[in-house]
């Protein structure tokens, strides 16, 4: 933090009904030393991982992210604890204390490593076709059923071997291997929407689904693609085509949030506040938008549908929301005891 020079903003309108927001998190030359700038990748680079994103997805994000640099700036907190007076290891004991509790469960750290391939990621889609019930406090949830999906670029098949050969008889674990694909399939869960999980490598990508489908919609390069879509092309007007990150929205994910809290009414209140906050989410347009890793620092750069002259409306709401909690907060609390009065008075 102390290497940060400048915080920079700016809101433009891009064309009709698609505006865009810059962030700059600023630092000088050569002042990119602390973790900040060194856990979400090195410089910019082509987004190749959009290509992997199904026509319908709902939401997404893939991000450079080097966990490992985490792991060695955490490992350093333990002489910075010790010099206050506390006693704590120091950064290699730490290291050493990390790596041998992985060997114990049969994990080679300096292996794992190497086979990172520095990106993750996750998607979700949700099929407004069919609906799922879901507990809640005082009423059932309807939303529409989910499929989800985590994403991990590896440089070999080290993980998934280990992740393999640790599953215990018990699992009940299919594994499977054809067309360059590794596939351990799981039995179905009870859930309220169809899961039975998969753990898939192909390639240089490591997958964890709710269901097998949602894979071959992944990986199948002759599946309709998001990048395809006039929806796509449209949130992703003029934007940086490098980077290093991404997170989309659709512009069926507000509506669909309209639809569950219009579907829930009587879980939300006030209806008023609830009734602003819907309106603005069936006129949105999505979201798109970029990170850099940059020689200048990081920079976000975000495509939205979200008119500006909405945002009034919005807080309003927000506030009646927070108002009528703590007036329902202040009904329901117990009055306080009556204070006893003492002997002799």
């Amino acid at each position: 933090l102390d290497e940060v020079s400048g915080l920079g903003f700016s809101s433009i309108a891009v064309k009709p009904g698609l505006h865009r927001v810059r962030t700059v998190i600023h630092h000088r030359p050569g002042r990119n030393k602390g973790l900040l700038w060194n856990i979400f990748g090195p410089s910019p680079r082509p987004l190749d991982e959009i290509a992997l994103l199904p026509a319908d997805t709902t939401l997404a994000s893939v991000s450079d992210y080097n966990l490992f640099k985490l792991v060695e700036w955490a490992s350093q907190l333990g002489p910075k604890i010790a010099s206050q007076g506390a006693q704590g290891p120091n950064q290699e004991q730490a290291m050493a204390m990390m790596k041998a509790g992985l060997q114990a469960l049969g994990i080679d750290y300096d292996r794992l490593l190497k086979s990172y391939g520095g990106r993750l990621g996750f998607l979700l889609i949700l099929n407004p076709e069919k609906r799922v019930i879901l507990p809640a406090k005082d009423k059932p949830l309807s939303i529409p059923e989910p499929e989800i999906a985590l994403l991990l670029r590896v440089n070999d098949s080290y993980l998934f071997d280990t992740l393999k050969g640790k599953l215990p008889p018990q699992a009940r674990a299919k594994f499977s291997e054809a067309g360059g694909m590794k596939r351990i399939v799981f039995p179905s869960l009870p859930a309220p929407f169809p899961v039975e999980p998969v753990v898939v490598q192909k390639g240089e990508w490591l997958l964890a689904a709710t269901h097998p489908s949602l894979v071959e919609k992944i990986l199948d390069k002759h599946s309709p693609r998001l990048s395809e879509t006039e929806v796509f092309k449209a949130i992703s007007y003029r934007i940086p085509r490098r980077g290093n990150g991404f997170m989309y929205a659709s512009p069926a994910l507000p509506r669909l949030v309209g639809q569950v809290m219009r579907e829930n009414m009587a879980a939300f209140q006030p209806r008023a506040a609830l009734e602003k906050i819907i309106s603005v989410l069936d006129r949105s347009k999505g979201l798109y938008s970029i990170m850099e890793n940059s020689d200048q620092g990081l920079v976000y750069t975000i495509n939205h549908g979200l008119e500006v002259s909405s945002l009034p409306g919005l807080v309003e709401a927000f506030v009646e929301i927070a108002a009528e909690k703590a007036r329902i907060k202040a009904a329901t609390a117990e009055p306080p005891a009556e204070e006893q009065p003492q002997q002799g008075k």
